[in-house]
């Protein structure tokens, strides 16, 4: 007797295992509602009953058993008894397991791996090291992705967004960034948080490389501004020194002409001086009678 009993045994539990596998998973909010319906088709049913991990959770039987919840789920679910469809409110992590039923007294294949979890927490964006930034030697920060008290809101998944545009395959709660041309051109980035129930955005955490294109183009607008200015004062510099240089020549020349017309004047009286005064040949015949 003892062998087909612990075959027994051994089926039973095997059978269970593989329920809990091919069962279907359910995520509910820790609070929320789980709303449960059977895929059995039936134009009429006549008995209902539905179980968590193997415990009665409500039982009906037309005409002669009414609706009858058992343990925590009495004052806060409800049976639907034209389509089997079982819903509990106020979910709590001890709701969580396998759920079952038999619809007409026969066990459904349907089963349900009701898990509770809590929602995710709001995320918080922090670099590392501190010092990286646009003021430092480091080529590359990372930025961390950090949930508090995520424990109870697992599975969990990260993504990031950089200027609201989220990054492909970016699924760690790490995010490292190099400082290069690319990076410098976005101002913001943030991640998110999900799991199958909720999720959450940090709020935008500024870019320590992120460099204004405006400031560039106003250096390189001041550069240009400084040559021109030191450009226009050397050629102002050179056309006025070329200028004084030409008015000194050509003073120089008025000065040159002047001194060669008196020479011809004062040669000229010379000239005429001589011309009045007699020979003395010319003298001497005068004086003979």
């Amino acid at each position: 007797m003892k062998g087909p009993l612990c075959f027994g045994l051994v089926v039973v539990l095997l059978l269970e295992v593989l329920g809990s596998v091919l069962a279907v998973d359910r995520y509910v909010m820790v609070g929320g509602s789980l709303n449960l319906r059977p895929k059995a088709s039936s134009d009429h049913f006549n008995n209902i009953l539905w179980k968590h991990n193997g415990n009665l959770v409500v039982e009906w039987v037309e005409d002669k058993v009414p609706v009858e919840f058992y343990s925590t789920f009495k004052g806060r679910s409800r049976l639907d008894t034209t389509n089997g469809r079982l819903e509990v409110d106020s979910m709590t992590k001890a709701d969580s397991g396998i759920y079952s039923t038999e619809i007409n007294n026969l066990v459904q294949s349907d089963r349900y791996d009701v898990k509770v979890i809590g929602a995710v927490p709001v995320p918080e964006v922090t670099r590392k090291p501190l010092t990286c930034g646009t003021g430092s030697d480091q080529r590359m920060c990372t930025l961390a992705c950090n949930g508090f008290e995520i424990k109870d809101a697992e599975p969990i998944t990260y993504s990031w967004k950089r200027d609201g545009e989220v990054i492909p395959d970016s699924s760690s709660a790490n995010l490292t960034i190099t400082n290069d041309k690319e990076t410098q051109r976005v101002k913001k980035y943030s991640c998110l948080i999900k799991n199958p129930v909720s999720e959450r955005e940090s709020k935008a955490y500024d870019n320590p490389f992120f460099k204004e294109e405006g400031s560039q183009i106003g250096l390189v607008a001041g550069l240009v501004i400084v040559v021109l200015a030191v450009g226009g004062v050397g050629g102002f510099l050179w056309w006025y020194r070329k200028n004084k240089q030409n008015d000194n020549n050509r003073q120089n020349s008025d000065g040159g002409v002047g001194t060669s017309d008196n020479k011809t004047k004062s040669k000229e009286g010379k000239n005429e001086n001589v011309a009045l005064m007699p020979s003395n040949n010319e003298s001497q015949t005068e004086s003979k009678p």
